[in-house]
C-alpha cells in the first residue's frame, strides 16, 4: 500500500470495522483489497498492517 493508503488505514483503525464489530486480519485484508482494487489479499496481509500499524486489537476491543 502506499503510505498515503496505510495512513488511511491507520484511521480507519481507530472506529469500528465496516460491519460495525472489531477489526481482524480478515476483516483488515478486505479493506486493503476494496482499496487498492485488488481481487484477493490473504488475510495474514491484514495482520501483519494491524501490528506494522500499531493497533493492539485485544486490548482494544477487551471489553466489546
Amino acid at each position: 500500500m502506499t503510505p498515503e493508503q496505510q495512513q488511511e488505514l491507520s484511521v480507519a483503525l481507530q472506529g469500528p470495522a465496516p460491519d460495525g464489530g472489531a477489526w481482524s486480519g480478515p476483516k483488515v485484508a478486505r479493506w486493503i483489497a476494496k482499496k487498492t482494487g485488488r481481487e484477493h489479499v490473504w488475510p495474514q496481509r491484514g495482520w501483519d498492517y494491524l501490528k506494522r500499524l500499531g493497533i493492539d486489537w485485544k486490548k482494544k476491543y477487551k471489553n466489546d
